[in-house]
């Protein structure tokens, strides 16, 4: 039976919600869509993705959407990244921006191609070890910016990487931009999914004003780091009543 991932996909559409979004549509397996639809009437769910017609249902939606984010809850079936596939390739003909993640980053890293030369803005928000296999193992010790520039080059310039670490790094155009700051000094699962549901509405907004990719890149790390260093206080303190010591390294 295929493993249904139904967390990931949620957190990332009630994020782009919650930030400001009219509408969050999920496309999903047909077991997850009850799932997904019962934490929240908000999220238009259409349970589709491994149907045999899910193409040809999927691509009449995407006229209304502004950004497509693939990647959380996707799996890696082989007929899931053949869907996927042709969904991008109908993206790139209508020329709608792309945000990838998890999942999807994995497809990419199979076949650079899919988004080689793509006629709209592109971010891909790969953690360290992502970052690894999309640029490629053998790209020696240098800076991120260094490491990544043969994959960008051949990529083509609407692509951004924005990697997530220590300290955020957000690569385009041969610049980097550092986000630092906040935090709580470790990243548990689910926060890439809400970076990534905020990243899409924010990507909405820069690019309605002729902003880069890159301010929507920023603040979109910027309100999940500030998000969990609001959480990790919020935790120390509600442990500092009951007498832990809040300078124990589970809450750092």
């Amino acid at each position: 039976m295929n493993r249904i991932i139904v967390g990931a996909p949620y957190f990332a559409a009630i994020s782009a919600l919650k930030v400001g979004a009219d509408l969050a549509y999920v496309f999903c397996a047909k077991e997850a869509g009850p799932v997904i639809k019962s934490y929240s009437p908000e999220l238009i769910v259409l349970p589709v993705l491994d149907q045999p017609n899910g193409v040809e249902t999927i691509e009449p939606w995407l006229e209304r959407l502004h950004v497509i984010l693939i990647g959380p809850g996707l799996g890696r079936f082989p007929s899931t990244f053949a869907v996927i596939e042709n969904l991008i390739n109908i993206c790139r003909n209508k020329k709608k921006p792309l945000v990838i993640d998890a999942d999807g980053l994995v497809l990419i890293s199979q076949n650079p191609d899919l988004i080689k030369n793509y006629p709209a803005p592109v971010v891909l928000t790969p953690n360290v070890m992502e970052f690894n296999k999309l640029v490629g193992q053998n790209t020696g010790d240098g800076t991120k910016l260094e490491r990544s520039a043969a994959f960008l080059s051949k990529v083509g310039c609407n692509v951004t990487i924005l990697c997530k670490d220590h300290e955020d790094e957000i690569i385009s155009n041969g610049k980097v931009v550092k986000v630092s700051g906040g935090g709580s000094g470790r990243r548990c699962g689910g926060q890439g999914d809400l970076l990534g549901g905020s990243l899409s509405t924010f990507l909405t907004w820069a690019l309605e004003k002729s902003f880069e990719p890159n301010v929507a890149c920023f603040a979109a790390c910027t309100l999940t780091r500030a998000c969990n260093a609001r959480g990790i206080h919020q935790v120390r303190q509600e442990h500092d009543g009951h007498g832990y010591d809040p300078r124990d390294s589970l809450y750092f």
